[in-house]
């Protein structure tokens, strides 16, 4: 009996230990969007389905939907249990471009399963032309519920409006084909500009307020086309208005550069899910803490890209870009990103630094101050005087303040001479005016750590198991000693 509780107590454990964990399937998980007909009258309804495929089980994701804006107009996604909407899906968009936000960033569950994942329906606008019109899917980024990336591709669909049962129209006139071309190429630019000028803003919710966004920019290295050379490439943020975590890609030619390491800092440190950096010429950066309970502040080197010369490298200039931005603060608000890239010139060419100044910040009760520098707005070096010959690794900075408390007469609290702040206790430790935490601040704190309460609730199981076992082996042992003892005697 003890054995068979024992077992069933490690069994429990076993279960419980697996919970947290999710492998995603091999091959590739499939968006495909379906070819309809409808027809050409203004106000006329066309749904086209978007269903999955392959489907490993997922988190979260986002697809990109491109669409002739002038032929139809979006206005509303119908999602699935098998795709729910995320809370900081974005507005639609009736201008040709919609990112749709699927799944639950902060499940533990993943969504499992194919076929109809959401519903796109359309409105046919005023003067469409009978025709043929394409409604591409862009840029599937999936992730499965630890946050690592699952391999997807996504394939496009044919609308078809036809006239009052007529066959569609085959051949655009001319100017049809330029208007659309040039309807389409406005729309990439749109898109473009999107990606590297707000970052995730066009997906989500509520961004940094208005004039405020976090901006990161790369810049450019210098050196002589020499084989295992090491060049280095800073990238730093320029503003921040305090986020939690975010990704950004990076790209460039794999055939001169090898990309060996990122060396990271304090105000972006490397996310727990980041990959190990390979040489595919592009690779997705996670930085920041998911579901932190505070913002990341504070501007400077956020990371530096280790790049190694290869032997194909020729004595040019060699691009690094950095794009797809997805910035969140601590309550997975999305935050407006700017981004810019730099470049690696082999040609060996003397470079004349171009100094902008930073002017100094002064200490405050809680953050440090920096004495003034000059910064090359190309190369990124920094230095202590207008000249550039004195460079410095960091700039200067000065400590904190700290509260300096004072005992209201006639109150239970002190308030702080410097900044005004109440406090409950004389350590400052207790402010009195901080603002209660987020429901969504508190959900995401609570599922950030699926492993600390498998860890609680182990032990609870196993104490139940244990003592319902020893619950039955009482009452077995009570139960025998109340039947009365065989008389064999007379036998």
């Amino acid at each position: 009996m003890i054995k068979r509780i024992l077992a069933a107590a490690l069994a429990v454990i076993t279960i419980a230990s697996l919970l947290p964990f999710s492998v995603s399937a091999a091959g590739e998980m499939k968006l495909a969007a379906k070819s309809v007909t409808a027809s050409v009258s203004e106000g006329s309804n066309v749904e086209v389905p978007v269903s999955f495929s392959g489907n490993p089980g997922y988190g979260y994701g986002y697809i990109s939907v491109s669409w002739n804006q002038t032929a139809m107009k979006l206005t509303d996604v119908k999602y699935t249990d098998l795709a729910p909407k995320q809370a900081s899906a974005a507005p639609l968009d009736t201008e040709g471009y919609y990112k749709v936000s699927f799944g639950d960033m902060l499940t533990l569950d993943p969504f499992r399963g194919d076929g109809t994942a959401f519903t796109l329906v359309f409105s046919v606008q005023k003067g469409a032309a009978a025709g043929d019109y394409e409604v591409k899917l862009h840029e599937p980024e999936i992730y499965d519920v630890d946050i690592n990336p699952i391999k997807a591709t996504a394939s496009n669909a044919k609308v078809t409006l036809k006239n009052d049962g007529k066959p569609a129209q085959k051949e655009k006139t001319t100017q049809a084909k330029k208007s659309e071309q040039q309807s389409s190429k406005a729309k990439t630019d749109k898109q473009s500009s999107s990606s590297q000028g707000s970052g995730q803003a066009s997906s989500g919710s509520k961004a940094a307020p208005v004039g405020m966004k976090l901006s990161l920019s790369a810049y450019s290295a210098y050196a002589e086309k020499k084989t295992g050379e090491t060049v280095s490439v800073p990238v730093r943020f320029l503003e921040n208005p305090g986020y939690s975590y975010g990704f950004v890609t990076v790209k460039w030619d794999k055939s001169a550069l090898k990309l060996n390491d990122i060396a990271y800092t304090a105000i972006a440190p490397s996310q727990s899910k980041s990959l190990k950096p390979e040489n595919s010429g592009e690779y997705k950066i996670g930085f920041g803490v998911f579901n932190g309970s505070e913002n990341f502040t504070g501007t400077g080197t956020a990371f530096t890209l280790n790049f190694e010369v290869t032997d194909a490298a020729q004595a040019k200039v060699y691009e690094v870009s950095i794009k797809n931005a997805e910035v969140y603060d601590k309550d997975l608000q999305a935050v407006k990103t700017e981004l810019s890239g730099a470049k690696v010139d082999l040609s060996g060419n003397k470079h004349t630094h171009k100094l902008k100044k930073v002017n100094r910040t002064v200490p405050t009760c809680t953050s440090d101050g920096v004495d003034a520098y000059y910064i090359c707005e190309d190369c990124g070096k920094l230095f202590a005087d207008e000249k550039g010959e004195k460079e410095i690794d960091k700039p200067v900075t000065k400590p904190a303040l700290g509260h300096k408390l004072k005992k209201i007469d006639g109150e239970d609290y002190y308030v702080c001479e410097y900044c005004g702040k109440k406090f409950a206790d004389e350590k400052a430790e207790k402010p009195l005016d901080e603002p209660a935490q987020t429901a969504t601040s508190s959900k995401a704190q609570s599922k950030s750590n699926p492993g600390s309460f498998l860890w609680f609730i182990a032990p609870v199981l196993v104490a139940a198991v244990l003592c319902a076992g020893v619950v039955i082996v009482k009452k077995r042992g009570k139960k025998t000693a109340q039947e009365p003892e065989s008389d064999t005697d007379g036998e």
